[in-house]
């Protein structure tokens, strides 16, 4: 309605002017050569704003989806930015922080991570606007950023002279230094492969038990193995943790299906595509 009444007056305007042109001014006279202002209305755009989630595959991190909103790249921004669920506010994140080459990645959380090439990751957390980082050792490589958590893969030798991979969890500690905890507590003849999803709140980890595949829950603040599923669940890699009650509704809309309980209360749910931000 309000477009039709401005398309009008604009046309009633316009054959106002026609009329003074044919028949001279009403009114005040008007000056010979004065300039003439036409106005062109603003062309309406014909489609809306484009944005995408941020989103990594399990070799990066997490998702861009966090407990309280979500980062995304957003058109006409040159860096991503993060939308509050509760308001709909939106906040660019900080541009780089120093160093030498770098890239963003989800870490299926409120925390954007900033990967830079001489292993240094800061962790900038949108909810309270704080940066903290983790400094990764030079003889350890990243396998991704799963909220604060830095996972890690590290090649040892042992005694004997044979070679072995360790996984480590690193976390920034509260007076600048990196906490490091290195993951185990698996059932004998269990060996871990790389994690597959992670948040703020759990690790999947590739598994393999008694000749079967596996995946394997680990907390991301002690590093233990705290569950495992059944045999048979080998071919479902993309997992996400989720509570158990989450489990029937995701599942009833076609885009998860429940392949094993990890711990009471915990499942893991492949997922048919990449999670949607709802």
């Amino acid at each position: 309605m309000a477009r039709h009444a401005f398309v009008s007056a604009a046309v009633a305007v316009a054959a106002s002017a026609a009329l003074v042109t044919a028949f001279g001014p009403v009114g005040a006279a008007v000056a010979v050569g004065t300039a003439q202002e036409t106005v062109v209305p603003a062309t309406y755009r014909s489609s809306n704003l484009t944005a995408s989630v941020l989103y990594t595959n399990s070799l990066a991190g997490g998702d861009g989806a966090g407990a309280q909103g979500v980062f995304h790249r957003l058109e006409g921004h040159s860096r991503a930015v993060w939308t509050r669920y509760s308001d709909g506010a939106s906040f660019d994140a900080p541009s780089a922080m120093g160093g030498s080459t770098f890239y963003n990645s989800g870490t299926g959380s409120d925390v954007l991570a900033y990967r830079y090439g001489d292993g240094r990751i800061d962790l900038w957390n949108a909810v309270d606007g704080t940066t903290s980082t983790v400094q990764v050792p030079s003889d350890q490589s990243v396998y991704g950023v799963f909220g604060t958590t830095v996972a890690t893969n590290q090649t040892v030798t042992y005694a004997d002279g044979t070679t072995g991979r360790i996984k480590r969890l690193l976390t920034p500690g509260a007076d600048g230094t990196t906490n490091e905890v290195t993951v185990g507590g698996a059932p004998e003849g269990m060996v871990l492969g790389g994690p597959v999803r992670g948040d703020a709140d759990g690790l999947v980890f590739r598994a393999t038990l008694d000749g079967s595949a596996r995946l394997a829950q680990v907390d991301p603040k002690t590093g233990q193995v705290t569950g495992w599923t059944s045999a048979g669940a080998h071919q479902h890699v993309r997992a996400v943790v989720v509570r158990a009650r989450a489990v029937r509704g995701r599942a009833g809309r076609g885009d998860g299906t429940a392949v094993g309980v990890a711990s009471p209360g915990v499942a893991l749910v492949r997922l048919h595509q990449p999670p949607l931000v709802q």
